[in-house]
Parts: C-alpha cells; structure tokens; sequence
C-alpha cells in the first residue's frame, strides 16, 4: 500500500512504481502530480485501488489498464485526461467504481465498455464532452448503483428503462427523465412496476400499461397526471395497486370491482373526485383501502362491509357527508378507520357531538370483538 493523499507532491509518477508487484492499493490523490499516466502501471496486476483523482494528470486513460483485472476502483476525476475511453478496459472483471468526473474526455456513452463490467457499480459522466444519447441497454446493468450525468453534451432524455429498474437506486442527472409513453406495454415480463422514484417521470397513465397482464404489484406517482384508465382492470394479477402523489383526477372506475386479488389499493394525495362505487364491495381480498387528501364525496357505500378482509379504511380529507353506515361494525378485522371528513361533513346528525359519538359507538364495537384499540381523530 502506497498513500501519499492531501499532499503537495509534483512531478510525474515514476513508472519504476511497477517493480512493485505487491502492490494492491496507491492512493495518490489531492496532490501536484502532472504528466500522463504511465502504462506500465498496469504491470501491477495485483492493484486493487487506483486514486489519482485532484491532480494535474494529462494525456489519455491507458488502455493497458485493461490488465489490472483485481482493479476495483479507478479514480481519475479532477485532472486533465482526454480522448475517449478505451474499451479494453471491458476487461477489468473486477471493476466497481469508475470516476472520470470533471475531464475533457470525449467521444459517445462507451455502451460496449460498461456493458462489460458486470460488477460496476458506479460511473459518473459529469463534467466530460460526452456526446450523444444515453442507452436505454445502460439499465440492464444489474450491479449499477449510482449514475452521474451531469453538465455533459449527452443529449435526449434518461430512457423510460431507468425508472423501472428495481436495482438503481441513485440517479444524479440534469437530462429530462421523459414521459410514460406507449412503450411501456412491451415490458410485458414486469410482475412489478415501480416507477424509480429519483426520476420525475411525467405524463398520464397510457393505456398500454394494462397489456402487462402479469403485473401484481403497481406503484405509480410523483409527476404523473390524468385519470385512471378503466383499462387497468385488465390486470386481473394484481394485489397492490397504489397511485400516490400525483396530478390524478377524475373518479375512480367502479370496474376496479373485478380486480378480485386486489389486497391494497392505495389512491392518497390526488386530485380524484365523484363518490365511492358500491362496485367496490366485489373485491373480497382487499385489506387496505385508502384514499386520503383527495375530493370525493356523496356516501360511503355500506356495501363495503362486505369486505370481511378489511383491516384499514383512511377516508380522510375528502368531501364525504352523510351518516356512518352502521353496516361497517361488521368488519371484524378493521384496525383502523380515519375518516376525519366524515366527520366534518356530516350532515345527518343534529349536532357535531351526536355525529362524534356515533363513530366513536361504531368505532368501540368493532374494538370490543378484535380487541384492538382503533383510534378517532376530531
């Protein structure tokens, strides 16, 4: 291990470095070290850590680092280095960390390159002269944590591929994240759709979406608008639908009543309106029903007792009137029931205090037989 980092060290780096073949670490950043960076580094194949970032290294990235196949982290940012990337370095196998931020490098995304580096895990594109677009083949890096692009010439938007990764947690870009677009209904193999929730994917729900019929678990928000398609009823698989968060309107398709595996449906936070469907008393498996902080009014339908599974109803923050249906006592597995609104609408009682307390009378016999204390908020 040679470390010499947050120095004032200049002048080039001796390439008689490589008679150490024992090496496996040299840290050499935060220095004044200038020139190019020697190939005959790469005889020291046992290196694993290669940082030589804050300096005023030159010339190209030598494409005889492709032998350093222990090489886990190659840390070039903040120099002087140009040209395009070699793609000899698809040989490094080992490969996780690639940082070549802040560098006049130029070319096209090296799509050939980083495909091959199966265990990366991390690649920043910002500050080069990249050209070009981003791949949507990028994605299919199953080991690819983190992706920088920012302040490049990479033009277009992030791929609709990004968002629907489940294994891309981190994404840092000044590139538009695009829309949900028609293309999605090719990704008919998704039993889980989950937009990443760093990409602020606009647009409205399209219609395509309900030919992935093999989906069973639906997570949509953030910048999406629109209404629900009633199309999605086709997606007879799923057990959770949740549309959160976003710019949705309209009501909610009573033919949601036939998606019979539906567990939680989840609508919170939305701009949806109309009144509840009675529809929705069909959907015998659901547990979990809820759709605050939106504007639907009229009733709630005492038919949903019928959903003998429920264990929570938030109906909060909507316009609901009208009497707490007596019916919902039979809902032996509820644990929790928030329906504020309700409250505050209601309409059938004389007075504030006999609306209270006939939800907190409905309320206390359903506790009284689960056993479960079920909070009231006035």
């Amino acid at each position: 291990s040679l470390k010499t980092p947050t120095n004032s060290i200049s002048g080039t780096v001796t390439p008689q470095l490589a008679q150490l073949s024992a090496l496996q670490t040299i840290w050499f950043d935060a220095n004044g070290f200038s020139g190019t960076i020697s190939p005959e580094l790469a005889q020291l194949t046992s290196l694993s850590r290669l940082s030589l970032h804050y300096n005023d290294f030159s010339g190209t990235i030598p494409p005889e680092f492709a032998e350093l196949t222990l090489l886990q982290y190659l840390a070039l940012q903040q120099n002087d280095v140009s040209g395009t990337y070699p793609l000899q370095l698809g040989r490094m196998a080992s490969l996780e960390n690639l940082d070549t931020f802040s560098n006049p490098l130029s070319g096209t995304v090296p799509l050939q390159l980083l495909t091959q580096l199966t265990k990366l895990r991390a690649i920043s594109f910002s500050n080069v002269y990249l050209s070009g677009t981003i791949s949507p083949e990028l994605a299919q890096i199953t080991s690819l944590g983190s992706l920088y692009i920012f302040n490049t010439g990479i033009s277009g938007s992030i791929p609709i591929q990004f968002a629907l990764s489940t294994s891309l947690p981190n994404i840092y870009s000044d590139l538009p994240a695009g829309t949900l677009s028609a293309e999605i209904g090719r990704f008919t193999q998704l039993t889980t759709l989950t937009l990443n929730t760093r990409l602020d994917i606009s647009g409205t729900i399209p219609l395509q979406l309900a030919q992935l019929t093999r989906l069973q678990e639906l997570y949509l928000g953030r910048s999406l608008s629109g209404t629900i398609p009633r199309e999605l009823v086709q997606l007879t698989s799923l057990t959770i639908m949740a549309l959160t968060y976003g710019g949705y309107s309209g009501t909610i398709p009573p033919q949601f009543g036939l998606m019979t595996l539906l567990k939680d449906l989840n609508l919170r936070n939305n701009r949806i309106s109309g009144t509840l469907s009675s529809q929705l008393s069909q959907l015998t498996m659901l547990q979990s029903l809820k759709t605050p902080t939106n504007s639907i009014s009229g009733t709630v339908p005492p038919q949903l007792a019928k959903l003998s599974a429920l264990h929570t109803i938030w109906f909060d923050a909507n316009g609901f009137s009208g009497t707490i249906s007596p019916e919902l006592s039979k809902l032996t597995s509820l644990s929790r029931l928030c329906a504020c609104s309700v409250l505050t609408h209601s309409r059938a009682s004389a007075n504030a205090h006999e609306r209270t307390r006939l939800l907190v009378i409905e309320v206390h016999a359903l506790s009284d037989r689960d056993g479960a204390a079920v909070g009231v908020r006035r």
